[in-house]
């Protein structure tokens, strides 16, 4: 990415990176919670949250005494035909079901850098434990704890910058899903314009949006700029959704890369056409190289299935 772009928006407070001008399909949640800027709910790890979409209104049900579903997760990342690095990282905890796909920005070095950050920052969050967020209005627990990984991403990418000149422009979206089957509950945190969708009863529907300059009433070459990212700021701005998995779901976590060389329609095919999710994720990633591959691109794809048997663990 541009340094200088990205030091420009810097300086008016909201990076920026180069964007697919697309706009995204429309979302229409069950249930929208915007916050006021005075209302969020600031997390002691330097984060906010700034749009909650719910599917249900319990947010932390009670856990069942055996998973309500398993799931089945692959993902892969490629550098694509046009870039000489791949800036993108992923990170798959099959024990923890949690998945995260990250985008940098800042120039060779400094996107690399801030991606792979991110995602071992919230590795350590889940592997390591979350220290309780405490009770935040609207948010359930176990969503706040993911927003408080992405706040842990921030601080590690912030720390990384103020030590090193050369990587002081660097940031990089992240999206991050969290499978809790005991609870019939899926939590998705984002910052940025990497995506998460779903395929339902062969309906692919957009579960984020992207944080662009757009948002914010920016129109031209600029609209596509980023409004928010994971590094440039003290509090990280997150937006989180409390969704309801079901048999049969297929969820795609993925760069921009992807959407900006092939539509959601192909997206949706290619997801109906295979099996596995091994499969998908290289099917996916092979059809946007052979639209050209003009950026990094990865895919990490999530199938939800029933339980089979007594006593069946989650298996990713």
């Amino acid at each position: 990415m541009n340094a200088g772009i990205l030091g420009f928006f810097r300086r008016l407070g909201a990076p920026a990176a180069a964007r697919d001008p697309r706009p995204p399909r429309p979302v229409q949640p069950v249930r929208v919670t915007f916050m006021d800027e005075e209302d969020e709910p600031t997390l002691g790890g330097g984060a906010s949250v700034r749009n909650i979409r719910f599917e249900a209104e319990d947010g932390d049900p009670p856990a069942a005494c055996r998973p309500l579903f398993v799931v089945h997760a692959a993902g892969k990342t490629d550098t694509g035909r046009r870039r000489r690095a791949n800036e993108d990282a992923l990170l798959v905890l099959r024990k923890q079901a949690v998945y995260v796909v990250a985008d940098g920005m800042g120039g060779h070095a400094g996107g690399a850098v801030a991606s792979q950050l991110a995602v071992e920052a919230i590795a350590t969050a889940f592997i390591d434990g979350i220290e309780s967020p405490g009770v935040l209005s609207n948010v359930p627990p176990l969503a706040a704890e993911l927003v408080q990984s992405l706040a842990a991403a921030n601080e590690s990418v912030r720390r990384a910058a103020a030590r090193d000149i050369r990587l002081s422009d660097m940031g990089t979206t992240v999206v991050a899903a969290r499978f809790c089957p005991e609870r019939g509950r899926l939590y998705v945190g984002h910052v940025g314009d990497s995506r998460c969708y779903r395929l339902r009863d062969g309906a692919l529907e957009l579960l984020t949006r992207d944080h662009t300059m757009a948002e914010l009433g920016v129109t031209g070459r600029g609209a596509a700029h980023l409004s928010r990212a994971v590094g440039p700021k003290g509090v990280l701005e997150a937006d989180v959704a409390v969704l309801e998995p079901r048999a049969g779901d297929v969820y795609l976590l993925c760069t921009d890369g992807l959407t900006k060389m092939i539509s959601d329609e192909e997206i949706r095919d290619i997801l109906l056409a295979e099996t596995t999710a091994e499969a998908a994720a290289t099917h996916l990633i092979a059809r946007a190289n052979a639209e050209g591959g003009r950026d990094n691109v990865t895919a990490l794809v999530v199938q939800v299935e029933e339980p089979v048997a007594e006593g069946d663990a989650l298996v990713a």
